[in-house]
Order: C-alpha cells, then sequence, then structure tokens
C-alpha cells in the first residue's frame, strides 16, 4: 500500500533517502540507505510485486550490498539479484516489469548474470536468462527504454533498428 518512487535526488521530505523513497501516507522514509550514493548514482525503474521491490539504475550497492545495476528490496533489507558472478546486470538498467514470478529488465546492457544479454534479460526468482537474440542495432548504440506487457505479450522501446535478428524500428514484441 506505499509508494516508491527512485530517481536522481537525496532527499524526500527533510529525510536522507538517496534515490529511492517509500511514501506511507503521511510521512517519507528510505528504504534501507537508499540505492546507490547521491550524486553519483541514479534509479531509473522500478517494478513491484508480491512484497518485492525491484529497482534498476546506474549504481552498484544498496545500503552497502553489491547490487550491480539492480536491487530488490524486501521490506526489511536489499539483496543482490543473483549471486557472484551472477550479480545483476552489467550496464544500466532503464526499465523493468514483473510478470507474475518473472523479472524483466530493459536498459544498455551486454550481460546478465554471467549470461550474453543484449539490452533485454529476465530474472526467473533464481536465474538470469537473455531473450532471444536480445534487441541492439549495428553500430552498438542501441537500449531499450520502457517496456509494458499487453496480454502474453511484452513490447519494448527504445533505439534500435534490430530486435532477436529481425529489423524493427525502435518498438518490438516479445510473445
Amino acid at each position: 500500500t506505499d509508494l516508491y518512487v527512485g530517481g536522481y535526488f537525496r532527499f524526500a521530505g527533510g529525510i536522507e533517502v538517496n534515490n529511492v523513497a517509500r511514501w506511507n501516507g503521511s510521512a517519507w522514509s528510505a528504504p534501507g540507505n537508499g540505492a546507490g550514493l547521491f550524486p553519483v548514482d541514479r534509479v531509473n525503474a522500478l517494478a513491484a510485486d508480491m512484497g518485492d521491490l525491484y529497482v534498476g539504475g546506474e549504481f552498484t550497492e544498496a545500503s552497502g550490498v553489491v547490487a550491480n545495476f539492480i536491487a530488490r528490496w524486501d521490506g526489511a533489507l536489499w539483496n543482490s539479484v543473483g549471486t557472484g558472478s551472477g550479480n545483476g546486470v552489467v550496464g544500466a538498467v532503464h526499465a523493468a516489469i514483473l510478470i507474475g514470478p518473472d523479472l524483466y529488465v530493459g536498459g544498455e546492457f551486454t550481460q546478465v548474470g554471467g549470461t550474453t544479454a543484449r539490452n533485454i534479460a529476465k530474472w526467473d526468482g533464481s536465474t538470469w536468462s537473455s531473450l532471444g537474440l536480445g534487441i541492439g542495432d549495428a553500430a552498438g548504440f542501441s537500449g531499450v527504454n520502457a517496456i509494458v506487457a499487453i496480454g502474453s505479450s511484452l513490447y519494448v522501446c527504445g533505439y534500435f533498428n534490430f530486435a532477436g535478428g529481425l529489423p524493427a524500428n525502435n518498438i518490438a514484441r516479445w510473445d
């Protein structure tokens, strides 16, 4: 029932929050000590369901926990998303959505959890995986900025000219 916000800020309502804050209807608070350190880092994406909050962005820690560009708040503590070399994403996360137990993330990255993934990936609660051949362009300047689910399809948009090896002009559907 709480509202969570993320971005590039240090304070909410006079409370130090470091890029992510919770509003309970009457006051602001920080989940732990926030995600990353202001002004170096930022939170770009939030996804919540089943009591967990996932935050993605441009940071490598959340309240002292190593969390490479994505972290999970369980209501009491920050957690890495993956372990060891499988912890998080190698590059920025710009979008996130939970569909059932699966977390989909998009952004500007080349690996997730030690697996090659081009700008789009899935976390099933224990393992990272790529979505097909991913999203990109020949020049290497590509990324996913938004993800939405409609029915059984996942739509992504950003700046790219192929999706899964097929031509796509900045929007694509994964079924």
